[in-house]
């Protein structure tokens, strides 16, 4: 999902919730130099497993 982040896309993490939340499934999200972090979408995203690359180091969060 880290793409949808992209200034050109335009989609909002509220509209990718409200797509998330239909769906009984994990959340899984990927994205590349700290996106979802600088755009907020782990605020308003409960992500059960999410890898931040910065190409070295890879820091991979999973939920407890």
């Amino acid at each position: 999902m880290g793409s949808l982040t992209m200034p050109d896309v335009q989609i909002l993490a509220e509209m990718a919730n409200d797509t998330i939340l239909r769906y009984e499934a994990k959340i899984i999200g990927a994205c590349y130099m700290g996106v979802f972090f600088t755009e907020k979408w782990v605020d308003m995203i409960a992500f059960d497993l999410l890898i931040a690359s910065i190409i070295n180091p890879v820091y991979v969060w999973r939920k407890k």
